[in-house]
C-alpha cells in the first residue's frame, strides 16, 4: 500500500467514508495526487511517460459507494487547489472533443477528467457514431499528444502538451454497452480498474448526524490536504525534475518490466484476439509511473542536485509498492475482462446474420476492398447501432484498421481478411 500524501489521503477516505473499497479510496487518491506532477516524467529507453493516471471502478449503483470519495473529498480538494494556484485543474464533466480543446484546453491544458457515469460516455459516442474517435481522442489526451480536430464553426481546432488524469466510475451496465473496439483501438489498456465486489455493511453512528461540527472539521481536512497537493505542485511545476533509481529499485522494476512484456508476448502468441497481451504490454511503463508516484508522495524523497537540477529518488520500497500495487489492478483487469465476456454472452441475441454479413462483404468489395463506417452506412443504409452489431458478429473475418487524415480525424477502415 502507498504511504506519504497518497496513503494519507487513502486513509482519510476510509475513516470519513467507512463503506468505502480500499482500493477504490486508493486509486483515487493515486490520481488525483497524478494531476499535479506534470513537471515530472519517466524517462526510459522505450520513450517518456508522463504521471497521469486513467482509472475505472466498476460497481452496483448506490451500495458500492463509488462516487462519494470523489464527491466528498477530490473534487473538494481539487476546487480548493485551484483557489490556491489560480489554477482550474477540474476539466468538465461533460464535453464533447470540439468543446474540450475550444473551451477549456485553449486556457488550462492540464488537469482531472471525472466521470461520474463512464456509461454515458459509451452510450453518447456511440448514438453519434463517434465511438472510435472519442476513444482515440481519450488515448491521445492520456499520451499528451496533439489534438487537432477541423469544425465548420471553427476551423482547424489543435492543442499539445495536454496533461490529464482520469476517474470514472460506472455500474456492471458498461458490460453490456462496451464494445471490443474500447480494447482493440488501446484506451481500455490504460486503464487502472478497480472492480467492487464486496460490498461493506453500514455502521452509521449517532456522531454521524451532527452536522456543525462534521461541516468544520471536514472543510479544516480538505484544506489541509488541497496545502500539500498545493505546495508538491508549486515545487514540482516550477523546474525540471529527473528521475534517478536507487539500483535494488531499478533492478526490480526492470525485471517486472521484462516479466510484463514477455507476458504479452505468450498471450500474443497463444490467441492474437486476446485482450490480456495490450493490458500486459503497458503493464511494465505503469508500474514504473507508480513507483514515481509513490517517490513523490513521500517527499523526503525529493532531493536537490549541487547543480539545482531537482531529482525524484525511486527507493527499493517504492518499487515494491508499485509492483504489488500493479499485480492488484492486473488482477482487478482479468475479473473485468472475465464479467465483459459473461454479461457478452447473456446479452447476445441469437440471431442469424447471415444475410447481413454478405452485404457488408459486397459493400468491402465494391470499395476497393477497404470501407470506412460511413461507406458502409452510406451503402447498407443501416442505423449505426444496427451496422455496429453485425460488424461485431464479423470480428472473426474482418481487419480494422486506423489512419489519422490531414485533418486530425481518426478514420476507421474495415476490409476482409
Amino acid at each position: 500500500m502507498f504511504t506519504g500524501i497518497v496513503g494519507e489521503l487513502r486513509e482519510y477516505i476510509l475513516e470519513r467514508i467507512p463503506r468505502a473499497d480500499e482500493l477504490w479510496a486508493e486509486t483515487v487518491s493515486l490520481a488525483s495526487f497524478s494531476t499535479i506532477l506534470r513537471g515530472i516524467q519517466c524517462v526510459t529507453k522505450m520513450g517518456d511517460a508522463n504521471l497521469n493516471l486513467f482509472t475505472m471502478a466498476v460497481g452496483p449503483s448506490q451500495i458500492a459507494v463509488k462516487t462519494l470519495p470523489v464527491k466528498e473529498v477530490v473534487i473538494p480538494i481539487m476546487h480548493k487547489l485551484g483557489e490556491m494556484s489560480g489554477y482550474d485543474f477540474l476539466l468538465p464533466d461533460t464535453f464533447s472533443v470540439e468543446g474540450l480543446i475550444q473551451q477549456h484546453f485553449s486556457q488550462y491544458t492540464t488537469g482531472l477528467l471525472v466521470s461520474d457515469e463512464f456509461t454515458w460516455l459509451i452510450k453518447m459516442a456511440q448514438g453519434s457514431g463517434y465511438l472510435e474517435t472519442a476513444y482515440e481522442f481519450l488515448s491521445r489526451i492520456y499520451d499528451g499528444q496533439e489534438l487537432k480536430r477541423t469544425t465548420n464553426k471553427f476551423g482547424v481546432l489543435k492543442v499539445s502538451g495536454t496533461y490529464v488524469s482520469l476517474i470514472s466510475a460506472t455500474t456492471p451496465e458498461v458490460y453490456k454497452v462496451l464494445k471490443p473496439s474500447f480494447f482493440q483501438q488501446g484506451l481500455g489498456n490504460r486503464f487502472l480498474y478497480c472492480v467492487i465486489e464486496n460490498i461493506k455493511s453500514p455502521n452509521h453512528t449517532d456522531d454521524d448526524l451532527n452536522p456543525l461540527i462534521n461541516k468544520q472539521m471536514r472543510l479544516n481536512e480538505i484544506n489541509g490536504f488541497a496545502k500539500k497537493f498545493y505546495d508538491v505542485w508549486k515545487n514540482t511545476s516550477m523546474q525540471t525534475w529527473n528521475v534517478a533509481y536507487e539500483p535494488g529499485a531499478s533492478k526490480k522494476l526492470s525485471e517486472w518490466w521484462n516479466r510484463c512484456d514477455n507476458e504479452a508476448i505468450n498471450q500474443y502468441k497463444k490467441d492474437e484476439k486476446s485482450m490480456k497481451y495490450s493490458y500486459l504490454a503497458n503493464e511494465g511503463v505503469n508500474t514504473i509511473k507508480l513507483a514515481v508516484i509513490s517517490a513523490v508522495s513521500n517527499s523526503h524523497n525529493l532531493i536537490s542536485s549541487s547543480l539545482n537540477r531537482r531529482v525524484v529518488l525511486v527507493r527499493e520500497s517504492d518499487a515494491d509498492t508499485a509492483i504489488e500495487s500493479m499485480k492488484v489492478y492486473e488482477q482487478n483487469f482479468d475479473k473485468f475482462i472475465e464479467q465483459w465476456n459473461l454479461r457478452k454472452a447473456d446479452v447476445k441475441r441469437d440471431v442469424d446474420y447471415s444475410d447481413y454479413k454478405e452485404k457488408v462483404r459486397a459493400a468491402i468489395k465494391r470499395n476497393g476492398g477497404k470501407a470506412t463506417k460511413r461507406e458502409l452506412l452510406r451503402s447498407t443504409n443501416w442505423l449505426v447501432k444496427d451496422l455496429d452489431q453485425v460488424l461485431e458478429s464479423m470480428e472473426d473475418e474482418l481487419r480494422v484498421e486506423q489512419k489519422v487524415n490531414s485533418q486530425g480525424k481518426v478514420i476507421i477502415y474495415y476490409s476482409l481478411k
